[in-house]
């Protein structure tokens, strides 16, 4: 596999706080990149400090068995149209997650805010994978009892790993969810519980739009 071009995600680092954003009070144990959220994906591992410090020197590249057609990744389905479209045909992608293991256990998710427009808004990061460089533009809606889920897609990807910030904002009937480069304004690394990976061959009850899943009734 080729190496990472100039402007990707070489390493990483950050301080676990809890799900009240209070300090972490978790102890020392282990922080796992896996590929997705499985656990059989793992990439790599770091030691977790107790205060809640963590750092990877040098992020690895997944295998390129591993990684898939991004086109394959924006199937329409029945609750939804348009989608999300790459410069490059044959990009294929992978996402990673972070997860613990020390005297508790979960996953982690950089959790932020967003800083512009007028509406409050959330802002999630994101571990995106490429193996080439692509612009991925483009947007879908999907309607689900009455709500409709609307994601817009604008980044720029370069070989390697690339930092992507999704930022929601919500109405009373509608959800809207940008997906740019960059990361949250104010971001920390936030516990939670795991969060278990799709049955094979299934959804897990999830519908897929743009790059976040929305869970069905």
């Amino acid at each position: 596999m080729r190496p990472p071009d100039a402007g990707s995600l070489m390493s990483l680092s950050g301080t676990v706080v809890g799900a009240d954003l209070a300090a972490w009070t978790g102890g020392a144990g282990t922080v796992k990149l896996r590929q997705g959220s499985s656990d059989q994906l793992a990439l790599m591992s770091t030691a977790l400090n107790a205060d809640g410090s963590f750092s990877f020197d040098r992020l690895p590249a997944p295998a390129a068995a591993d990684l898939e057609l991004f086109a394959d990744a924006q199937q329409p389905s029945e609750f939804c149209s348009g989608s999300e479209v790459a410069s490059d045909a044959q990009l294929k992608t992978t996402q990673a997650s972070l997860s613990v293991e020390a005297q508790q256990s979960g996953s982690l998710s950089l959790q932020g805010t967003a800083s512009s427009g007028s509406t409050p808004a959330s802002a999630f990061g994101s571990l995106f994978y490429a193996d080439r460089p692509a612009t991925v533009r483009g947007q879908q809606s999907c309607t689900i009892d009455d709500q409709v889920f609307v994601a817009e897609a604008e980044y720029t990807l370069v070989r390697g790993w690339n930092q992507l910030v999704a930022t929601t904002r919500e109405t009373p009937t509608t959800t809207t969810t940008q997906t740019r480069n960059g990361t949250p304004d104010q971001g920390r690394w936030v516990f939670g519980p795991l969060i278990a990976p799709p049955p094979e061959g299934g959804t897990g009850g999830a519908a897929q739009v743009g790059s976040r899943r929305v869970m069905l009734p």
